[in-house]
């Protein structure tokens, strides 16, 4: 199996994974707008510097539309909410545009663009299966939602944490080659890294029922 055919199928698990997770993890404010920044303004930098791969007019116009909306959401009392139609509709935005490029340039390490978002609802959904939850009901054990409910952190603060971690892991990508089994080996080392540290920070017993 080739590395097109290779992309194809990522690039379709990608479509229903990024769609749900930006609806997952719209659940404080600033997230999405932060976020969301972070991966407009890597494209605009991948476009203007790397690979030409989109009118970075279409990419300008998304920006200043997420700092509008930043203006009224990134605060301890937001003023407006992306909600249901806002998080499916820029997840839609986004994934256009990341596989746009991964076709362009062939790379299939660009959907670490989503990797905080990723990692952050697939170990979530790992630990509701592991405590044989219905993974299709609502619920709030998504790290960020631990870091706001249990530890008490400011919105603002979480949100800057997923888009700071975000930026770091863009630039890395951006630095390095990674074939697909690098890319792939590199998935792998970051939710082993991820499952422990919620292990540490939130607890064995909190995370897998071991008291019930």
């Amino acid at each position: 199996m080739n590395q097109s055919i290779w992309i194809v199928l990522i690039s379709y698990i990608l479509v229903i994974g990024t769609i749900n997770a930006y609806n997952f993890m719209d659940g404080i404010n600033g997230i999405i707008v932060t976020y969301s920044l972070v991966t407009i303004s890597t494209l605009c930098f991948i476009d203007q510097f790397i690979i030409k791969f989109i009118l970075i007019d279409w990419l300008i116009v998304i920006g200043l539309g997420l700092l509008i909306f930043g203006v009224f959401n990134f605060r301890s009392k937001a003023k407006c909410f992306a909600g249901d139609v806002g998080s499916v509709s820029m997840a839609f935005i986004l994934i256009f545009f990341i596989l746009l490029l991964i076709l362009k340039s062939e790379e299939i390490k660009y959907i670490g663009l989503f990797l905080v978002y990723g990692l952050d609802t697939v170990t979530t959904i790992i630990f509701r299966i592991i405590r044989r939850e219905n993974i299709l009901v609502a619920h709030r054990t998504h790290f960020y939602q631990f870091l706001v409910n249990s530890k008490l952190w400011p919105h603002t603060t979480v949100s800057l944490v997923y888009g700071v971690l975000q930026l770091i892991i863009n630039i890395f990508i951006l630095s390095v080659e990674l074939d697909l089994m690098s890319f792939l080996l590199l998935l792998i080392v970051a939710g082993c890294v991820v499952i422990a540290m919620r292990f540490r920070i939130e607890g064995r017993a909190a995370l897998i029922n071991e008291n019930k």
